[in-house]
């Protein structure tokens, strides 16, 4: 029986996963098309900026297909292959796409090892329905609404009447930038819990975000 490699589920056909030494066709490691599709989108909506990494070697594959060399090598389950160096991607990054199943490892040796994309239609048609949702969604009217403050908003703050009177004013405004300052203890985090409440707000602690994290806030 021949099970999905991302559901574990019994598939016919499906797409078949690069790999070294493929033996027979029955037994060939292979992945639903949906389940592709589905862990593409979840991998991306991890890190919207691993769209870029996605594409380029989509493209980089597409450029260099047909190779002769791979398809042997992997027994035609893969039409190009290409080590980190050749793409100019660290391992760093090219792991955690072998982690998920987007990526087979078509040959391995002491010196170097080559990868290939698994379903590299599947994951281009996925790329572009999400290119599509953006560009749409960009396209979008932005309502010019003014934030609603609610009557209680600093309330669990003790003192601090003008910094709350500033902090109400200028959310009227339509853009700002405020930096509160000041010693341990003197309701900076309490302030900015308070503003986390406001519609649309979200709050993050600088030293335990990402610039993976913040990039997927702001997309979102």
């Amino acid at each position: 029986m021949n099970l999905c490699r991302i559901c574990f589920q019994e598939v016919t056909g499906g797409v078949p996963v690069p790999s070294w030494h493929c033996g027979e066709k029955d037994d060939r490691a292979s992945v639903h098309e949906e389940c592709l599709a589905r862990q593409v989108s979840d991998f991306i909506n991890e890190d919207p900026q691993k769209v870029g990494l996605l594409r380029y070697l989509v493209e980089f594959e597409e450029s260099h297909a047909p190779e002769d060399w791979a398809r042997d090598i992997s027994g035609a389950t893969a039409d190009v292959s290409w080590t980190w160096d050749k793409v100019g991607i660290p391992t760093s990054k090219i792991m955690p796409l072998v982690n998920v199943g987007l990526l087979g490892i078509v040959f391995s040796s002491r010196s170097s090892t080559y990868y290939a994309l698994v379903g590299r239609k599947v994951i281009k048609k996925v790329l572009e329905e999400i290119k599509r949702v953006r560009e749409r969604e960009s396209l979008l009217p932005i309502p010019d609404k003014e934030i609603e403050i609610p009557e209680n908003l600093f309330s669990t703050v003790s003192g601090y009447e003008e910094i709350k009177a500033f902090l109400k004013k200028v959310l009227k405004a339509e853009r700002f930038h405020v930096l509160l300052v000041g010693p341990p203890a003197s309701a900076k985090t309490v302030f900015l819990l308070e503003l986390a409440r406001l519609p649309g707000s979200f709050y993050c602690l600088g030293s335990a975000t990402t610039k993976a994290g913040i990039a997927e806030i702001l997309y979102e």
